[in-house]
């Protein structure tokens, strides 16, 4: 659930780029795009998040405002582009039609296990009509043993035939709850989703534009949302910030890490820099090859490291010292992000 501006921001990015894979024909897995929609729903009927967006940028400072008006404009061109390249029935035709492929493919899944699991209980029942045609043509004698040999058949056949039975009631269950759950699949959300966005741009960006000095660039370093976790930084904020820097606000922690400029530089705490080599090396392996680089080196010139050093220095550090970090540090970001085992030890 959405608790804060950039969760919308990213929820934007999310819905877009699941959006523009479905027009790709690349398409995403159901359960991601009911994921997204779901997001989407939520953060149109949530009346307190708008609050808390407004009171977040009624008392950001001027550079985190500018940075957010900037990122608002940038998240309305978005919406107005797939508004303007794709019809919103065309949009819920693709989405029937990816409802209708899933359903397809989980009815033959249920099918093909109805057919294993008939053929093993075929093959268990088997045993009973044999004992009834034995009794017929066996001595009494001959019948005991028979029968022995078919209850060791059958014992060893019905762990098989349970396992069997639970698969087909699984596949059952999951067919009947995706049929519920999204025979009303929530059609496209373009429209609705623009007008809250410029909404709150309108109500709730009223500042005079920032003078810039030199003609200062305002552009994002990087555009948007970067890690998968739509709400990273804001957490790594909340679990980590205190423990390895000097106090700053969250909005300027979150803007320097999603690649924006601040009149903010994080001062690292006594007895830190390892761990925050370990922080910076793990998340820029979260990113693409082509923004993990650019992303590291923007967030290293915006953290103190003394006076004698220089960008290339940290670069080589970050790759070599990153595992002296503390564990305490490690199991905490372990928790935000991916890390490799091998980094944790």
């Amino acid at each position: 659930m959405a608790k804060s501006i950039y969760d919308v921001l990213n929820t934007v990015d999310l819905y877009v780029k699941i959006t523009e894979s479905i027009y790709s024909k690349n398409t995403p897995f159901w359960d991601e795009i009911v994921d997204v929609q779901k997001k989407v729903i939520s953060i149109l009927s949530n009346i307190d998040l708008k609050a808390t967006m407004m009171k977040e940028i009624i008392e950001a400072s001027d550079d985190v405002y500018s940075n957010l008006n900037h990122l608002f404009k940038s998240r309305k061109v978005k919406l107005l582009k797939l508004i303007d390249v794709y019809d919103i029935k065309r949009n819920e035709c693709l989405f029937k039609d990816i409802f209708i492929q899933k359903k397809h493919f989980l009815e033959k899944l249920y099918h093909e296990q109805i057919k294993r699991t008939t053929k093993l209980r075929q093959e268990y029942e088997s045993y009973d009509d044999s004992l009834d045609s034995a009794f017929y043509g066996l001595s009494d004698e001959e019948y005991k043993i028979f029968k022995i040999n078919v209850e060791k058949e059958k014992k060893i056949l019905k762990p098989n035939l349970d396992r069997e039975i639970e698969k087909l009631d699984q596949l059952y269950t999951d067919q009947y709850k995706f049929i519920h759950d999204n025979t009303r699949y929530i059609a496209s959300n373009h429209s609705d989703l623009l007008s809250y966005i410029e909404d709150l741009q309108n109500d709730s960006f009223i500042r005079k534009p920032l003078s810039r000095v030199n003609n200062e660039h305002e552009d994002l370093i990087l555009n948007g949302s970067l890690l998968p976790n739509s709400n990273v930084f804001d957490n790594i904020y909340t679990e980590l910030a205190d423990d390895v820097f000097e106090h700053i606000e969250r909005n300027s922690f979150v803007n320097i890490f999603q690649g924006h400029h601040s009149k903010i530089k994080l001062k690292i705490k006594k007895g830190n820099i390892q761990n925050v080599y370990f922080i910076l090396y793990n998340l820029s392996e979260s990113f693409e090859k082509d923004v993990s680089k650019n992303w590291l080196e923007h967030v290293i010139n915006y953290i103190e490291w003394g006076d004698a050093w220089t960008l290339e220095n940290v670069l080589e550090k970050i790759r070599k010292k990153r595992k002296d970090a503390s564990k305490e540090l490690k199991d905490k970001l372990a928790r935000l992000i991916y890390i490799d085992p091998k980094e944790s030890k």
